[in-house]
């Protein structure tokens, strides 16, 4: 009846059903459906698209969820609490989506927002527009956002004070006020709950530049000795060397730079490692030994800053020596490589191109640093550097596409610190375009060489995933037990990584430790793999032969409400197959049924195969219902002698 005059009563009886189970998705439909509307329906349409927005942020779908958070804000003045975490929420979401201008606006707003203070996400706010101003540069505004956060937490023992302690430091790092950043990253390390080993490194950096040579070596020691397996260890053995030239202590500064070249090969500080002990002998009078290493750097590092570096400082030592025909013979040998009016064109050409990159104008940038590429190809000095800029430029020209050919050839190159920023890119730009196998391998050469704790996580994450997704649960296991050890990942990665290492459990059949793992998560079923966890753990007790739990899981799972259909329905098929083991035909086939009459979703396989239990099931009993089938007895014929008859 689409034209009755009860069908807005209709709806309006429909949602409140919806809301009632937590159906919001549904929910909101009918209520768009309904023609006149009321401030009863207003009320409950801000309520329901407030929680459809949260069950899509779970499930990272961030988009989607800005658009439910705003259909709520459109109905701000019944219900302020569901105003002011909406605001909240969709500030979190631009966060996620990198759109950080809208996410200071939208935690702006919240602060100020009629019954925000009240509210658990009050000192998040604080603790998130600290964040959002330091991706923006503006360091004292966000170093006034973490004191606000820290104060209101009373300096409490938990991890984000103790970021937030970490990120003021660097604010004030960042505004060379060396004396209080050293103050606040020594409040992160009497924290202890997060990034103790960078705080550590940063104080020490702090002191060297206050000219405290010997607390700097203690302090870089003690993260050398705290945190072997720190990214940040083969910074402190430079820093270390560093400091014992200030303090004139030559041999001990070579010996860091030593260590540093043997503990880590792959380290982009082994070039300057190898130029500063080429400079400490030289100053110490060990020409010899200088040349020596000076050449290295040259043949060992070609188009590098160093190599430039070292070539300058050649000419030094070979004068210092007396020998001025050895200099030129040496210079010849490598003129087929160094012209030095082409090295003075390579940088002037270099820097002109930067200048107009440090312009903000890409488009004129990018035309620049791409001659620069073709001029000077590979045997440019500034070859990774210019690849790196131009691949930053046509992504702020939204040009992605066109980065990833610049990223690789920055990776062509030895390591700089344009090597983290292009594997990060790549890694996610080959996971992006579903290309597995490439982003594996990005993500793995991140993870070995990431100095900064986020980019970490982002490699362990991607690694799991692709992992994952090319069936390599062992490896995908192992990833995900490493990720969990990072200082601070956030909840989607933690509920992803019990979830994988459930799943490997389950394929070992480690029964027991897969339901541990999925009891970890399955607490309100509102992402995927919330919910199909907790029907795996309903599964896992079924294999046991306890149908009981398995039968309180399932029920338990219908008042979850979850928005993820298909396993509620997986979840309704096993419960037939647990009354089918306890030889209740009627309530499997009334199970069954029930499938096959509500379950909405059509084409996922699940009325398919509920029809099929059903079809079964009759089978069976019908098969059971008739009486066996009577074997004919054949008698023989008897053939009667008529001789002998009677």
């Amino acid at each position: 009846f689409p034209q009755s005059q009860y069908l807005d009563d209709s709806y309006n009886y429909l949602s409140k059903v919806y809301m009632s189970t937590q159906n919001y998705k549904d929910a909101i439909v009918t209520l768009e459906n309904i023609q006149k509307v009321t401030p009863e329906t207003e009320e409950a349409y801000q309520r329901v698209t407030f929680f459809r927005a949260l069950e899509l942020f779970s499930n990272s779908d961030f988009e989607e969820a800005i658009i439910n958070f705003d259909k709520s804000l459109n109905n701000t003045k019944f219900n302020r609490i569901y105003q002011a975490r909406s605001i909240f929420w969709k500030g979190e979401s631009y966060f996620r989506l990198n759109r950080i201008k809208d996410a200071t606006r939208e935690f702006n707003k919240f602060i100020l927002t009629a019954g925000s203070f009240e509210l658990k996400e009050f000192n998040t706010a604080h603790y998130n527009l600290g964040y959002c101003y330091f991706k923006q540069k503006d360091f004292l505004e966000s170093a006034s956002w973490f004191r606000k956060y820290t104060d209101m937490m009373k300096e409490a023992q938990s991890k984000t004070v103790g970021d937030a302690f970490a990120r003021t430091g660097d604010c004030y790092f960042a505004s060379r006020d060396y004396e209080k950043a050293s103050t606040y990253y020594q409040k992160a390390i009497d924290n202890g709950k997060a990034s103790v080993d960078y705080a550590t490194f940063q104080k020490g950096f702090c002191l060297g530049l206050l000219k405290e040579y010997n607390q700097k070596i203690i302090l870089m020691n003690q993260l050398i000795t705290d945190y072997p397996r720190s990214s940040l260890v083969d910074d402190a053995w430079f820093e270390i060397g560093k400091s014992y030239v200030s303090i004139e202590e030559p041999e001990m500064a070579i010996n860091a730079y030593q260590q540093l070249i043997n503990d880590y090969p792959t380290s982009n500080l082994i070039p300057k490692a190898y130029l500063e002990i080429g400079m400490v002998n030289y100053n110490t009078d060990k020409n010899d030994v200088a040349l020596d290493v000076l050449k290295k750097v040259v043949d060992f590092f070609p188009n590098t800053q160093e190599s430039k570096e070292a070539l300058a400082q050649l000419k030094n030592v070979y004068l210092e020596l007396n020998q001025v025909e050895e200099y030129v013979a040496y210079m010849k040998e490598k003129d087929s490589k160094i012209d030095i009016r082409i090295t003075e064109q390579d940088s002037l050409t270099y820097t002109t191109s930067m200048k107009v990159y440090m312009n903000a104008d890409y488009e004129k940038a990018s035309g620049l640093l791409m001659k620069y590429i073709d001029k000077f190809k590979e045997q440019g000095i500034f070859y990774a550097n210019a690849n790196f800029y131009l691949a930053e430029s046509y992504i702020q020209l939204k040009k992605p596409e066109n980065a990833v050919q610049h990223f690789s050839n920055v990776l062509s190159k030895p390591a700089t610190e344009f090597t983290e920023p292009s594997l990060l890119f790549l890694g996610q730009w080959y996971y992006k375009n579903n290309d597995y196998p490439k982003a594996l391998d990005y993500f793995t050469r991140l993870e070995s060489s990431a100095q900064y704790e986020k980019n970490k996580v982002t490699a362990r994450s991607g690694r799991m995933r692709c992992l994952y997704r090319t069936d390599n649960l062992a490896e995908a296991r192992k990833s995900a037990i490493s990720l969990l050890s990072s200082e601070k990942i956030p909840d989607e990665l933690f509920r992803e990584a019990h979830f994988i290492i459930g799943k490997d459990a389950l394929v070992n059949n480690n029964l027991e430790d897969a339901k541990d793992e999925f009891e970890l998560i399955a607490k309100d079923c509102k992402s995927a793999e919330q919910a199909e966890a907790k029907y795996l753990i309903s599964k896992i007790y079924f294999q046991q032969g306890q149908y009981e739990p398995a039968e309180k899981e399932i029920f338990d799972f219908v008042k979850k409400n979850t928005p993820h259909q298909y396993w509620l329905g997986k979840s309704f098929l096993l419960l037939s197959d647990i009354y089918i083991q306890r030889k209740d035909n009627f309530q499997a086939k009334a199970t069954l049924q029930s499938i096959m009459d509500n379950y909405n979703i059509k084409t996922d396989g699940i009325t398919e195969e509920a029809a099929n239990k059903l079809k079964e099931i009759n089978e069976a009993e019908l098969k059971a219902s008739q009486p066996p089938v009577q074997e004919e007895i054949q008698e023989e014929e008897i053939n009667l002698d008529n001789s002998k008859t009677e």
